[in-house]
């Protein structure tokens, strides 16, 4: 059992000197090492693993950030904003809001962001009107009217007209019926 352990620490020994040399060689950087392009240190090919398996076929050119930077890249897009609504699929209520704007032939755009706002308004038409469809559980929640005064700060400070509907009156009482109190009518 010594025997065998004392080959181990000669076994390492030499891997280390290899290492070494290889540093030497490589400018800095040894064959079981790499440098990450994003924050310029040395690591382990064990830091880059992960990268290597994820991201081989979908983003060759990310392969050698190490697993710490791209998870501060990835921290760091969701906090901008730019992920808001990325995954999100449109609620029932503004479905039949959709569905009842192209029924009266008014054009549309879903999920309109103005320039400066990572959050997405519901529907813009191009008069300068913008719909925000309010599910009431959600926009009861803790945070929710302050983002809601938000938004409405912000179409008004870009001259938007900002209509607020909530899912229920869309559900009840029809989304037609709620666009015609709003008055909107086709745009020519």
């Amino acid at each position: 059992m010594i025997y065998k352990w004392a080959d181990w620490l000669k076994r390492e020994g030499q891997l280390r000197q290899q290492r070494e040399e290889s540093r030497k060689a490589h400018n800095g950087v040894a064959k079981d090492e790499k440098r990450c392009t994003a924050c310029g240190e040395v690591k382990s090919l064990y830091a880059f693993k992960e990268n290597l398996r994820r991201t081989r076929r979908i983003e060759k050119g990310r392969n050698n950030e190490c697993i710490a930077c791209r998870s501060d890249r990835g921290k760091a897009m969701w906090a901008s904003g730019c992920m808001d609504g990325a995954f999100k699929s449109p609620s029932k209520p503004e479905l039949l809001m959709a569905e009842a704007l192209v029924e009266m032939g008014i054009k549309f755009k879903a999920q309109y962001r103005l320039e400066g706002d990572s959050h997405p308004f519901d529907f813009f038409i191009p008069d300068r009107t913008l719909i925000e469809v309010d599910g009431v559980y959600w926009h009861s929640l803790p945070g929710a009217a302050e983002r809601d005064a938000e938004k409405t700060r912000l179409a008004c400070e870009h001259n938007y007209q900002l209509l607020r509907v909530t899912d229920l009156d869309v559900v009840d009482r029809g989304a037609a019926v709620v666009i015609k109190e709003f008055g909107l009518s086709p745009v020519t």
